[in-house]
């Protein structure tokens, strides 16, 4: 079984052909677009569809920020087993990820080309109002009719702690050099009480990095204080499902069903219908941190 980033699954043609267009042809005359502006990803769709075209966003920025991981299980997907939540962005090694650049000709290049399917999970770490509000109208702009883009947003249960302190952290240390930033980020660390959500499950590593006064851990900090900035652009279950229809897109499912399940002791969840089944068992467990989902035109 192979031990995939989700970003990684959601190029494979095993699970479109099943999870994504299962009464469709995913080989010759298919049309992807990987618009999140890893390399790694456009060469992986590459591999698995070599008879389709498959193109990549080239205006590109390098940036990065930290991941959460709430709970250590892993989601079976088909033949996959799937770690959503490790590391960093780009390589294991927290290495930056690239993602293109964020302006209104963002998409103009496309030349009117539509596509079939978009991969656009790299997108969470993009500010809301960029994300949202901008960017998703336009990649729905650039869907077929029947398409279908794959997104993920950063979610407010796994990033609420981290922006916080990045806040604050940003806040105290603007206009200072890096090696005071970082002493004022072990400092608020201490100072913090033991309460404040920065300190949940997950988060322990990253903070031993900023108490030791790592200067990458620093950086990651502030681009993830930059890119998100305040507690209202990340995304609740409940915020995503009256934005996706805004955006002119309608929901078709999540990626991973199975982190939205009630919790065990709640069985009586399941009788709710969606979307409020999904909002309410975010709410019951905190998790997941960030939501994966598949989203095509509206009517």
């Amino acid at each position: 079984m192979k031990d995939l980033e989700p970003e990684q699954l959601l190029c494979q043609r095993a699970f479109l052909s099943a999870e994504v267009f299962p009464s469709k042809d995913c080989s010759k005359d298919f049309s992807i677009l990987e618009a999140s502006g890893r390399a790694d990803l456009f060469t992986l769709l590459n591999e698995e569809f070599p008879h389709a075209r498959v193109e990549q966003l080239k205006e590109q920025k390098i940036g990065g920020c930290p991941r959460t991981r709430k709970k250590s299980r892993m989601w079976n997907s088909g033949e996959h087993k799937v770690r959503p939540y490790k590391g960093f962005p780009g390589s294991r090694r927290g290495e930056p990820c690239v993602h293109p650049t964020f302006s209104d000709s963002l998409l103009d290049e496309q030349n009117g080309e539509t596509f079939d399917y978009i991969a656009a999970a790299g997108f969470k770490y993009i500010p809301y109002d960029r994300t949202g509000d901008s960017l998703f109208p336009q990649l729905l702009a650039l869907l077929k009719p029947g398409g279908v883009i794959a997104a993920a947003v950063c979610g407010f249960s796994g990033y609420y702690g981290l922006v916080m302190l990045g806040s604050i952290v940003e806040t105290l240390s603007r206009d200072k050099e890096i090696r005071e930033g970082v002493r004022i980020a072990e400092a608020v660390l201490n100072e913090l009480p033991s309460t404040h959500p920065v300190f949940e499950t997950g988060n322990e590593v990253f903070l031993q990095r900023l108490k030791s006064r790592d200067e990458t851990a620093f950086k990651d900090l502030m681009t993830l204080a930059g890119s998100i900035g305040h507690i209202d652009r990340l995304f609740s279950v409940s915020k995503l499902m009256e934005s996706i229809p805004r955006w002119g897109g309608r929901f078709i499912r999540w990626v991973f069903p199975n982190a939205y399940d009630p919790p065990s002791h709640l069985g009586r969840l399941t009788d709710l219908p969606e979307p409020r089944r999904s909002i309410t068992a975010e709410l019951v467990a905190a998790s997941p941190p960030e939501h994966y989902f598949l989203f095509g035109r509206g009517a």
